[in-house]
C-alpha cells in the first residue's frame, strides 16, 4: 500500500537554491550511515548531520536549524521517535519529519499518523525511490505514508551487496568509499581498529583488489560496482 495524504501543511518557505539541513537520528550505525548516504547521493548540496543518541542530537539542535529530521519510531536506549519529532516541531518552524518503521501494528502506525508531529512514514523494507519520493513530498508540505514492498535491484540493504558482502562489510564499504580512515570507521561503528582491518582484508579479497590504493583506482574507473552501495541499505 502506498499513499500520500491529500492534506497539506505549510512548510518553511525555501528558495530553490536554499541549502536544506537534514538530521538523521538513529542508534544503529548501519541504518544511520545508509540513510545519510542516500541523502548525500540524491541531494549533494544538502547539509547532512547524524546523531546516535539523544545527547548528540541535543548538541546538534543547539547549533543548527533543521529543515528535515529522519528517525525511527522505535529507537534504542531512552530515545523515542515520536518524542524526537515532537521536539523538532516545537524547535523549528516548518521542519519536516519522516520516520522509518518496520512495525506492522495498526495501533502503532495510527498513533504516529495521528500524532500531528510526523509528516510521513516509510517502511524499512521499502526501496530507495520510495524514501526519496517521501522526502520530497514532506518537504513540499504534503504527508507521505509509504508501505510498499521493495523491488528487485532497488531494495534497501537487507539484500546481498556486491560480491556477497555481509551487512557489516557493506557498512564499512560505504565509509571506505567516503575515504574514512580505519580509526574513523572503528569509532563510528564502535569496533576495535584491528577488527576493521580484518573486515577490510575480507572486503578487498571479495572485490579482487589488494588494498586501498587499488580499490580507489578501480572504483574511479568504475571497475567495481560500489557506487550503488551507498544508496542500498537503510535497515539493520
Amino acid at each position: 500500500m502506498q499513499g500520500v495524504g491529500s492534506g497539506r501543511r505549510t512548510p518553511m518557505r525555501r528558495r530553490e537554491d536554499t541549502v536544506v539541513a537534514a538530521a538523521v537520528v538513529d542508534t544503529r550505525p548501519t541504518a544511520r550511515i545508509g540513510a545519510m548516504s542516500v541523502l548525500e547521493k540524491q541531494w549533494p548540496t544538502w547539509q547532512v548531520f547524524s546523531a546516535s543518541s539523544e545527547e548528540e542530537f541535543g548538541r546538534l539542535a543547539g547549533e543548527q536549524h533543521f529543515d528535515l529530521v529522519l528517525t525511527d519510531l522505535h529507537l534504542q536506549r531512552n530515545l523515542d521517535g515520536l518524542d524526537l519529532c515532537r521536539f523538532a516541531k516545537r524547535s523549528w518552524e516548518g521542519t519536516s519529519t519522516l520516520v522509518f518503521s518496520e512495525d506492522q501494528d495498526p495501533d502503532t502506525i495510527l498513533a504516529a499518523i495521528t500524532s500531528r508531529v510526523v509528516d510521513g512514514i516509510v517502511q524499512r523494507t521499502a526501496c530507495v525511490s520510495s524514501l526519496v519520493s517521501a522526502i520530497a513530498s514532506v518537504l513540499e508540505g504534503y504527508q507521505a505514508w509509504r508501505f510498499d514492498a521493495p523491488t528487485p535491484g532497488n531494495a534497501l540493504p537487507n539484500e546481498p551487496g556486491p560480491a556477497d558482502l555481509t551487512r557489516r562489510e557493506r557498512t564499512i564499504l560505504v565509509l571506505l568509499c567516503r575515504r574514512w580512515s580505519n580509526r574513523e570507521i572503528a569509532q563510528e561503528l564502535h569496533l576495535a581498529e584491528q577488527t576493521v582491518k580484518n573486515n577490510l582484508s575480507t572486503i578487498y579479497g571479495k572485490l579482487g583488489v589488494n588494498g586501498r590504493t587499488e580499490f580507489y583506482a578501480s572504483a574511479k574507473g568504475q571497475d567495481l560496482p560500489i557506487y550503488h552501495v551507498s544508496s542500498e541499505v537503510i535497515s539493520v
